[in-house]
C-alpha cells in the first residue's frame, strides 16, 4: 500500500510537471489545426448534449494516432490570443487546463479526468512577463484555493468569477461563463489579443522519458507488498535503519585504496539495508561500490 500510494503520487506530481505548457497556432500555415473547438464544456452544455461525442473529436483524434507519437489530451478554457508581434499572427493559450482520458462508456470517445484543473505555465507567462513563473504559478493556485487539495474545491464558476476578480488587469474580451460559450466568429477568424470565453481541445507531446517512468510508476504501485518487504526497498519503506558499527570493529578487504569518508560509506553500506552514495564526478563513488 505504502508503494502504491507513492506511486500514485509521483504519477500526480508528473501530470503537473510541464513548465513549457500549452500554446497552438490559432491559424497554423498549411495542414490541419492543433486543436478543435467546443461548442459547449461537458456536462454544461445548455441542451444537455456532451460535445466530445462529435465527429470532429474523433477525426481530431484519428489524426493524433496517424503521428504514432503519445500524446496527452487537454480541454483548454478560458482561452487567450496571443498576438506574435515579429510573425504576425495568434497562437492560442488556454488558461486552464483539464486532462482527458478514454471513455470507458457510451459513446463519446473522451471523458473528464477528476484531476483538479491545471494552470497553463504558458498563459501565465504571456500575461504576467514574470523572472519567477514557478513561484508565480504557486502564488496564484493558492489565491484560487487550488493549493490545498484536502480542502473543498469551488466549482468552476467560481473558481473563474474569483480569478476574474483577482486579475481583473488581464485582457478579458468576454464574459467568462462556462455554463454557456461563445459563439459566432471562430477562433481562427478573430484578430485581437485577449481573453475569451472559449473552450478548445488540444493535444500535446509527452516526452519519451516521462513516458518512460509513467510506465514503471504504473508497473511498481501494482507489486504485492511481499515481493519487496525484505529489499532495501521495503526497508526504506518502514523505516528500518540499522546502526553503523563503531569504526574499525569491521575489518575491510580494500579492493581498491578508500579514504576515510569512502570506508565509512562502505562500511555503512555493509550493515545498512540501504545506503545513498552521492557526489561530484571524480570523487570516488565507483571505488565505494567496487569495495562493496
Amino acid at each position: 500500500m505504502q508503494l502504491n500510494n507513492l506511486c500514485c503520487y509521483y504519477l500526480d506530481c508528473l501530470s503537473h510537471d510541464d513548465v513549457g505548457g500549452v500554446a497552438v497556432p490559432a491559424y497554423p500555415n498549411g495542414g490541419q489545426p492543433g486543436y478543435v473547438e467546443l461548442p459547449s464544456l461537458p456536462l454544461l452544455g445548455g441542451d444537455g448534449t456532451n460535445p466530445f461525442d462529435a465527429e470532429a473529436i474523433r477525426q481530431f483524434l484519428v489524426g493524433i494516432q496517424r503521428t504514432h507519437n503519445q500524446h496527452e489530451i487537454f480541454l483548454g478554457y478560458p482561452v487567450r490570443l496571443k498576438l506574435l508581434q515579429r510573425q504576425e499572427r495568434l497562437q492560442i493559450e488556454p488558461l486552464f487546463l483539464f486532462p482527458c482520458q478514454n471513455a470507458e462508456n457510451g459513446d463519446a470517445v473522451l471523458a473528464l479526468d477528476d484531476d483538479l484543473p491545471q494552470i497553463n505555465f504558458q498563459a501565465l507567462r504571456s500575461l504576467l512577463n514574470t523572472d519567477n513563473l514557478m513561484e508565480d504559478v504557486v502564488q496564484l493556485a493558492n489565491e484560487l484555493g487550488l493549493g490545498n487539495p484536502a480542502v473543498e474545491q469551488p466549482d468552476l464558476g467560481g473558481l473563474l468569477e474569483r480569478l476574474r476578480r483577482i486579475r481583473a488587469g488581464w485582457d478579458w474580451r468576454e464574459n467568462i461563463d462556462p455554463s454557456l460559450l461563445s459563439n459566432g466568429i471562430p477562433l481562427a477568424n478573430l484578430n485581437r489579443q485577449g481573453i475569451y470565453n472559449r473552450a478548445i481541445l488540444v493535444a500535446t507531446e509527452r516526452s519519451s522519458y516521462t513516458r518512460g517512468l509513467e510506465t514503471e510508476l504504473n508497473m511498481l504501485k501494482d507489486i504485492d507488498e511481499g515481493r519487496y518487504r525484505e529489499t532495501a526497498l521495503g526497508a526504506w519503506l518502514n523505516g528500518q535503519f540499522a546502526e553503523l558499527p563503531p569504526d574499525g570493529q569491521r575489518p575491510l578487504l580494500e579492493v581498491l585504496p578508500l579514504n576515510s569518508e569512502q570506508r565509512q560509506a562502505v562500511r555503512q553500506a555493509l550493515v545498512n539495508h540501504l545506503t545513498v552514495i552521492t557526489g561530484p564526478p571524480g570523487t570516488g563513488k565507483s571505488q565505494v561500490v567496487t569495495s562493496t
